[in-house]
């Protein structure tokens, strides 16, 4: 890993103020599970979001790609985090930078959220993942919906997962949004449209397929829904 010195820590903070609270650094080989992290110093107010895991993913169709995932740090749901990719060369040279949201819209206390990059760079020595932005308040009015069950079946090369999710609120939800994932999947990790329409107490499904996680054993399989309140 190369560190980041205090001259870059003092110029990532005047430039990105309390947007960039923690980096996130992944050396090119490394190992899936393997990240290493440096924090920049407090310089305002602690962002209420942090990137809790990242994955040099199986690049879909060449280039860099990126997993990870975003969690709150408080009690109160985050919403339009975006997250920031910068790709750097053998000599430290920065090649790209490039910006993706969370798949969800909403970040809630106890729900990771995933994101994922595709950039088009391929001499590259390593990367850092940096929180860019966020809202604490949006116009709709988001909801969490809860994840009950997640069902897998799985062979030598793939696994499927089918997440059952139940609307625990006291309001109906519209444009009910889910989304399965695993960080090294070997396909795009997207949200669906799950149902336009779920009362409370009501369960819904949905299916995703997990290139390349099949194995020995299930693979760890995450999820999430949420949904707009019907006034």
């Amino acid at each position: 890993m190369r560190p980041i010195n205090a001259r870059k820590l003092i110029v990532l903070a005047i430039v990105f103020g309390a947007a960039v609270l923690s980096v996130v650094l992944v050396k090119h080989g490394a190992s899936a599970h393997t990240s290493y992290y440096q924090y920049l110093p407090i310089v305002a107010a602690s962002p209420p979001v942090y990137v809790s895991q990242v994955v040099n993913a199986p690049s879909l169709g060449g280039g860099l790609r990126v997993t990870g995932e975003v969690e709150t740090l408080g009690t109160n749901p985050v919403y339009s985090v975006t997250l920031e990719l910068r790709v750097y060369d053998l000599s430290s040279q920065l090649i790209g930078v490039f910006y993706e949201k969370t798949a969800l819209l909403a970040t809630f206390p106890g729900q990771p959220n995933p994101f994922e990059f595709h950039a088009p760079v391929f001499e590259w020595v390593w990367f850092e993942v940096n929180l860019f932005s966020w809202e604490s308040s949006i116009e709709q009015n988001i909801a969490q919906v809860t994840v009950t069950n997640i069902e897998i079946t799985y062979d030598a090369n793939d696994a499927v997962s089918v997440t059952t999710i139940r609307n625990d609120n006291a309001q109906p939800l519209s444009n009910v949004q889910g989304v399965a994932w695993t960080l090294r999947q070997g396909n795009f990790i997207s949200p669906v449209l799950v149902t336009n329409y779920l009362p409370p107490g009501a369960t819904a499904v949905f299916t995703t397929t997990h290139l390349g996680e099949g194995g020995p054993g299930p693979p760890i399989i995450q999820a999430a829904a949420q949904g707009e309140v019907v006034p």
